[in-house]
């Protein structure tokens, strides 16, 4: 199935009518039909199409999650080509000339020796409300710290005040920021994490910043179809959390949570040396998540342990249709949480050539390769054992390291952090492709 335009609510309503299947008993779909409706009478064509984008993914994103069969899959897939045609047809509205990187180095993934285990260690505190309060308190300040040593320089000279109105500044935190005693979060608390971030990214101020504030880890216990008390297991979930600054409220544009799809062998707790549950390639895994061992289960529509993709999800949409490219303010990024980006997630995208900037927030990993459009710019903070933070300039088809500009101290408790003290890495601008 293909559309040479945004359909008609006519032919819309044909394409993707299901047997036996109730439109008004779909929300999403809902949302959908009224987006396709409204569409020809938009006098914003950009912002109709990037309404229907999110409503497509929204619907794709409740399907998977709830594990659900659909026959409109084709009709969906074919709306979301023409959509990203059209809005790729438009003339470009690039808020910002040059990205300005700063990292937040601190190492959140730790181990511990522990016989016959791989011996990650959990920081943090019982509590898991009070955990996590805490850790985006400290990201709070450490955003402070950052929007003060930014500014200072402004005042200072070291930047052109004229120039950095067109400048993104782009603050990332590494992956495990939020993960918790206990190994992870119940799935519940990952929506607690950006409301309480926006309490200071909402200002004003930071109108022209973007957040990614690390990670969170979470789980969902999987129970029998019949005995809903029985636990099979646990899914395995970790999200990359972005926000933009000066929004006051989630919209589901400037603000997206990318969740890792491969998980790795040193990402949680797990038995070690043979016994049961240490094979970490087999259904039979195991992690140490709320002080016990539990069956590790992959996350849905994941390809992790070759979990079976939904049958309606298109292999050459995938990455952009609820993964892990997205847009924002005009720009196209792609995250790659640690080990997706060392399985090359985004290389093996149909339509990586449109992203621009690169983000990798990690715990264990390097920058190794870039395949997106000419000229890209690639991000990497990593929280591992060798943690760092690091900037590729992909200009002239050669990736060159950038050289850090300066670097100030910022707060780390140990209570959360246990190691060295936490440091911010500013990069001096690099022209957005």
């Amino acid at each position: 199935m293909q559309f040479n335009d945004v359909p008609s609510w006519t032919d819309w309503q044909k394409a993707s009518s299901s047997f036996m299947q109730r439109r008004a008993a779909k929300p999403w779909l809902v949302a959908i039909d009224k987006a396709v409706k409204a569409y020809p009478a938009a006098s914003d064509k950009r912002r109709a199409l990037r309404d229907l984008a999110c409503a497509i993914r929204e619907w794709d994103g409740d399907k998977v999650e709830r594990g659900a069969s659909t026959g409109r899959g084709e009709a969906m897939a074919a709306l979301f080509q023409i959509v990203r045609t059209k809005l790729d047809q438009l003339p470009p509205t690039k808020a910002y000339d040059e990205a300005v990187c700063i990292g937040y180095d601190i190492p959140t993934g730790q181990f511990q020796a522990v016989p016959g285990r791989l011996g990650v260690a959990y920081s943090g505190v019982d509590d898991e409300q009070n955990d996590l309060r805490a850790r985006a308190d400290q990201i709070k300040s450490v955003i402070q710290t950052a929007y003060k040593a930014h500014t200072n320089a402004r005042l200072n000279g070291r930047i052109d005040a004229e120039a950095e109105k067109k400048w993104l500044k782009i603050f990332m935190a590494p992956e495990f920021l939020f993960r918790g005693k206990s190994g992870a979060y119940a799935i519940e608390r990952l929506w607690d994490v950006l409301p309480l971030v926006r309490e200071e990214t909402q200002k004003s101020k930071y109108a022209d910043w973007l957040f990614v504030v690390g990670s969170c880890v979470c789980f969902t216990v999987k129970t029998g179809a019949k005995d809903t008390n029985k636990e099979q297991g646990i899914i395995l979930e970790n999200f990359a959390l972005v926000q933009k600054g000066g929004w006051g409220a989630s919209d589901g544009v400037h603000d997206r949570y990318v969740e890792k799809e491969y998980v790795s062998h040193i990402d949680y707790d797990r038995p070690e040396d043979g016994l049961p549950g240490s094979n970490w390639g087999s259904a039979s895994r195991k992690v140490a998540v709320g002080g016990r061992d539990r069956s590790a289960l992959p996350p849905p529509g994941s390809r992790d342990l070759k979990a079976k993709l939904p049958n309606w999800t298109s292999k050459s949409l995938r990455e952009a249709n609820n993964g892990c490219i997205f847009e924002m303010d005009g720009i196209s990024f792609g995250l790659e949480v640690c080990l997706d980006h060392l399985n090359g997630r985004l290389s093996a995208a149909p339509d990586k050539d449109r992203v621009q900037i690169q983000l990798i927030p990690s715990a264990g990993a390097d920058i190794e390769v870039s395949n997106c459009c000419a000229n890209s710019i690639v991000f990497n903070v990593d929280g591992g054992s060798n943690h760092h933070v690091k900037l590729y300039d992909n200009r002239n088809n050669a990736a060159v390291a950038r050289p850090q500009a300066f670097v100030v101290n910022a707060p780390a408790s140990q209570a959360y952090f246990p190691g060295d003290a936490g440091k911010l890495a500013f990069y001096k601008p690099l022209p957005i492709p």
